[in-house]
């Protein structure tokens, strides 16, 4: 496995990657993922699950973060502005732009690179996926029309319930978005500890990173703290956290129909949901259905928002079977493409998750 570091523009961007894709390059089109974190979970946090999943896929797997967040330069807008939303300060629509020119800038930069990277080996054009956890999920799906990008893997977006929803919107409505409960939370997070260990103790104790494990938490302090002369400090400004929460979208639906109609009836958007989410509701499931139908629900049972560190093993188990799926059905297209007997195509989801992968919930009904 090989781990590198790139500059794009001011982003750092993480490339993952197994060893062995340099030498299958030339077989088939390679596979190129580029993964977006969740606000204030910078991309190095997501370490274990990027490596467990370019290996499982065979993928080249991109992750950056986001203006302001982790080791990138890009910054974001200072304290003052973000302090305001009127006039000279920064209005919720201006920080979703930005974030979402900022996704189209980079992938267009690493689509660009790997262009390069397979015309010198004389290899087919690769095949991207964009995918993303939380508002990092939004931003993919928001962005996959302009990227010209048709599948996406998102991770427990936030969809929030008819009632909560409505409550939000009002809130958006009177200019009152710093009721948002993640967004006052966020205000007033503990910026310095006095060093590394004592934020993995305090880290360790904290429900929030229950089932991580060691090894993810230090990922996560790696990521989203540095070492400075007063103790090891946030990387980040907890006010451009917190003006990211109170930037969502009430309407999934106006979200979900941003996009143009034949564009979103023909994606290939995998949604995988916790089944104890609190933030990805069980009854968009239908909602996601009608919209996206050739999409798919996924549901992990028994995970909550964080299941990417604290579900881990599930969710690649899962991402193997898909990436599996996937392959079989390419296999089937040129099957069908050229003359003489069919081959034997193997097991899909629904099979391959039955007794063998009991973390798996099958498919949300009517989604293919």
């Amino acid at each position: 496995m090989r781990v590198d570091h790139l500059d794009v523009d001011g982003f750092h961007v993480i490339l993952v990657e197994p060893s062995s894709t340099e030498e299958h390059a030339t077989s088939g089109p390679a596979r190129c993922i580029l993964f977006s974190h969740a606000t204030g979970i910078a991309a190095g946090s997501y370490l274990s699950l990027l490596c467990a999943w370019a290996s499982a896929c065979q993928a080249r797997v991109y992750a950056f973060d986001a203006r302001g967040f982790g080791h990138t330069h890009a910054a974001p807008p200072s304290s003052g502005k973000l302090a305001r939303t009127g006039f000279g300060g920064v209005s919720p629509a201006d920080i979703s732009s930005q974030l979402k020119d900022d996704l189209r800038t980079v992938f267009w930069k690493l689509k660009a690179l790997e262009g390069a990277r397979t015309h010198a080996l004389g290899a087919p054009e690769s095949h991207w996926t964009l995918a993303g956890h939380s508002f990092g999920g939004w931003l993919s799906l928001a962005v996959s029309h302009d990227c010209h990008v048709q599948d996406l893997m998102l991770f427990d977006i936030a969809i929030l319930p008819r009632s909560t929803a409505t409550l939000w919107a009002l809130a958006c409505l009177v200019g009152r978005r710093r009721l948002h409960t993640l967004g006052a939370a966020t205000r007033g997070r503990k910026r310095r500890y006095r060093s590394a260990a004592e934020a993995m103790r305090v880290f360790s104790r904290t429900p929030f990173f229950r089932g991580w494990g060691r090894a993810r938490i230090e990922d996560y302090l790696e990521a989203n703290y540095k070492s400075d002369e007063a103790g090891f400090a946030l990387r980040h400004d907890p006010l451009w956290e917190a003006r990211i929460f109170e930037a969502q979208q009430p309407s999934a639906v106006l979200a979900f129909r941003a996009l143009p109609e034949s564009f979103r009836k023909a994606l290939r958007v995998t949604l995988v949901a916790g089944g104890a989410s609190d933030v990805c509701h069980a009854e968009a499931g239908g909602l996601f259905a009608k919209t996206f139908p050739a999409g798919r629900w996924i549901v992990l049972p028994d995970a909550n928002h964080m299941f990417p560190f604290n579900k881990e093993a599930s969710l690649v188990r899962l991402l193997t079977v898909l990436s599996e799926e996937a392959s079989a059905r390419s296999a089937a297209h040129v099957v069908e493409a050229e003359p003489g007997p069919q081959a034997t195509q193997p097991p899909l989801l629904e099979s391959a998750t039955a007794e063998s992968e009991p973390d798996i919930a099958l498919p949300f009904a009517g989604v293919a």
